[in-house]
Order: structure tokens, then C-alpha cells, then sequence
């Protein structure tokens, strides 16, 4: 089925029965209306949730920090660490636990922004040499190489 109408033809049939439900509330002084409203619930639910899985493309974790690497993961597991650390001190404003958080901290947010700001000079230099010698293999082998590059 094409995902265009692959919701529209799943919940139609939960809206037919919740049309005949509506029906007999109407013509039922005894008709119990909550058990339909979570059944509906649940199917609907249930339609969306394979709608997703079906056509809701995913990705890897970390697909958008390509330049992740070894280093961000100890600068950030250190900044962890020291953040445990001051909060089980009682999170204290000044001394030893607290600059070493704050250290910490400001050396995983600096080395981020670093490796973040690094990779996009580095694919956009190579687009621009591929794009000055005129060679198109290259030029979309870097494209491709970098999820977080779109056409605009």
C-alpha cells in the first residue's frame, strides 16, 4: 500500500465502528460508551504507531554528530562525573568541587563547539575544491558524506 493513504485506509474502519458505536449510544440508554472510546483510542493509536514504524524513516544513533569521537565522549563523561561529585557535596557555590565542575564543563562545551564548528570548515573547504577543479564524483561523495548537508 502507498504510504499517502496507508493512514486514511487504517483508520477508516475504526471510523465506521465508531459511527455504529455513536448509533447505539443514541438509541441504547444502557450502551456503555466508555469501553468504545478506549478501544478507539488504542486502535487508533495502534494505526499510528505502524504508520511510523512503516514509513518514518530513522537513523542511526549520533547521525548528526558525525564528528563524534572518543575525545567528546571523556570530556563528557568526566563533566558527568565532577557534576555528580558537586552535587553530592551539596552543590557548593565556591572552592575545589566547584571549579573543577565548572572546568569540566566548560572543557566538554568548548570542545564541542570545536569539533562541530572544525567539521563544518573541513566538508565545506573540500565541496569548494571539488566544486573549483570541476570534479563531480568528489563533489557528491562529500555531499554525501555529511547528513547534516540539504540542497536549498
Amino acid at each position: 500500500m502507498k504510504h499517502s493513504v496507508y493512514t486514511g485506509a487504517a483508520l477508516d474502519p475504526i471510523l465506521k465502528g465508531l459511527d455504529s458505536a455513536t448509533e447505539l449510544f443514541y438509541s441504547s440508554d444502557d450502551a456503555d460508551i466508555s469501553s468504545v472510546i478506549d478501544n478507539t483510542y488504542d486502535d487508533v493509536v495502534n494505526v499510528l504507531n505502524t504508520a511510523a514504524n512503516l514509513y518514518v524513516p530513522t537513523c542511526r544513533k549520533n547521525f548528526f554528530k558525525f564528528w563524534w569521537d572518543e575525545e567528546l565522549a571523556t570530556l563528557k563523561q568526566a563533566a558527568i562525573e565532577s557534576n555528580k561529585i558537586w552535587k553530592a557535596a551539596g552543590k557548593p557555590k565556591q572552592g575545589s568541587i566547584f571549579e573543577k565542575r565548572q572546568s569540566s564543563k566548560a572543557s566538554y562545551r568548548r570542545a564541542v563547539r570545536n569539533k562541530d564548528k572544525h567539521s563544518t570548515s573541513v566538508y565545506t573547504n573540500a565541496l569548494h575544491e571539488s566544486l573549483i577543479n570541476k570534479d563531480g564524483p568528489l563533489f557528491w561523495k562529500c555531499w554525501r558524506s555529511n547528513p547534516n548537508l540539504t540542497l536549498v
